[in-house]
């Protein structure tokens, strides 16, 4: 009894195919990878930010008060820009229901941030910082060429024609902190002893907003996916800070409001 053996056509067709297979797993399996390994520094980077948070409140010994209001707390109705300046940045804002516009918004209209130096200093004391900037932070070499909301505004654009800095600016007001050139040359930065870094919203550290970016100069240094922002909310009980996930993130990527969601899911499914 004869026994036949594969072809060279056929042989070809098999490996043809199983570099076609090859072509469109591979990829997905990489990306599924590298987005669970991200996830997983997100994990511990939020732990650890929240850990730095809790030492800073028991350190002050009192409920220091530097937090946004959390959801559903603020009593006051929603603000509204007065106008906008040449440059297309907000220069005032007044309650909605306000018939004169002239009233000022209320010292706490988005929270409580009297002590926010003295929780700032604490929380610094309690990160193992190995490097430092103030200003200039991307040409001294503590953080990377981020970009901000200004050049997420501009990716999402759909328009034919590439939105002016006017529109851009006037897209971005009142978040003008998280704008790339404000980032890259106004933001205080912090590189911790792990490699990952605090970035701060404005000129100083502020625990109410900032911005970490959990491997460091590693990239891909984009929001959403190794970059996130960060505000810091009153608890339900009105007692306790905690740290609650911001909102930016890049074509494809994960605010870290999502991120904080799937910890809590994994957390209940277990």
């Amino acid at each position: 009894m004869s026994k036949r053996g594969f072809t060279l056509a056929e042989v070809l067709i098999t490996l043809g195919i199983i570099g076609i297979v090859a072509a469109v797993t591979i990829p997905t399996l990489i990306n599924n990878y590298q987005k669970q390994a991200l996830f997983n520094q997100f994990k511990k980077a939020y732990a650890n930010l929240n850990q730095a948070w809790q030492l800073a409140y028991v350190d002050l010994g009192y409920n220091a008060k530097c937090y946004y209001w959390g959801v559903g707390q603020s009593p006051y109705p929603s603000a509204v820009c007065k106008e906008y300046n040449e440059n297309g940045d907000c220069t005032g804002y007044y309650m909605s229901g306000d018939a004169s516009q002239q009233a000022p918004l209320p010292s706490n209209f988005n929270g409580y941030f009297d002590n926010c130096s003295q929780v700032a200093s604490s929380i610094i004391k309690n990160l193992k910082i190995t490097k430092q900037c103030n200003g200039n932070a991307y040409e001294e070499g503590c953080i990377p060429d981020y970009p901000g909301n200004d050049t997420i505004t501009q990716e999402n654009n759909t328009g034919d024609e590439p939105l002016s800095q006017y529109e851009i600016n006037k897209a971005t007001t009142g978040t003008s902190g998280f704008r790339k050139q404000a980032i890259l040359e106004n933001s205080q930065a912090f590189v911790l002893a792990d490699g990952s870094i605090l970035i701060s919203y404005g000129t100083t550290f502020r625990p109410s907003i900032f911005a970490y970016d959990i491997n460091g100069m590693k990239g891909p240094n984009k929001w959403g996916y190794d970059l996130f922002d960060f505000r810091t909310r009153m608890a339900q009980d009105y007692a306790t800070a905690i740290i609650s996930g911001g909102s930016l993130k890049q074509k494809d990527g994960t605010t870290a409001s999502e991120m904080i969601k799937k910890i809590s899911q994994n957390k209940k499914a277990q």
